[in-house]
């Protein structure tokens, strides 16, 4: 990760997260465009510890926004509408997505042998950017701005961990 994006301070996911977060999920991650105008799109991610990370095209208007302006937003939600998990953080772009990460990100959703036929059918000239999120904690609050709604999960957790 960035050197100045791990030395911020961050948020932990708590177990309930951790497990909603790991179910195969979409979600649309926001940026900002050069205008200043917010630009989302819907992703596969997936969670490492208590960040995630998504998979964009290198040259791309996602990886180019948070090079330029680090800020991203990810709503991950279930299919049903059911729950969701708000994260807002810092983004960190590395142009390193191998093929083997790419088979990893979209098993969760296709299975292993729809991502070896979807990256046999896509082969990329060059590496994916990688976009890692460290989930940061609100400014002027004592709470992380990961929010959600579900009657299973608590989804709003304070910076140094523990549920409020």
């Amino acid at each position: 990760m960035d050197a100045a994006v791990d030395s911020i301070r961050h948020c932990s996911f708590s177990p309930g997260q951790r497990a909603f977060l790991d179910a195969p999920r979409k979600a649309i991650v926001a940026t900002l465009r050069v205008d200043g105008s917010v630009e989302q799109t819907i992703v596969y991610y997936v969670r490492d510890g208590d960040t995630l990370w998504i998979s964009a095209n290198p040259d791309g208007g996602k990886a180019n926004d948070l090079r330029r302006d680090p800020r991203i937003s990810i709503l991950v939600y279930a299919d049903d509408g059911s729950a969701y998990l708000a994260i807002e953080g810092l983004a960190a772009v590395s142009d390193d997505i191998t093929i083997a990460d790419r088979i990893q990100l979209m098993t969760r959703y296709l299975g292993l042998e729809g991502a070896l036929q979807e990256v046999a059918n896509k082969p990329k000239p060059r590496p994916n950017a990688r976009i890692r999120v460290l989930p940061i904690p609100r400014a002027r609050v004592q709470h992380c701005r990961v929010t959600g709604r579900s009657s299973a999960i608590r989804m709003r957790w304070s910076s140094r961990g523990n549920a409020p």
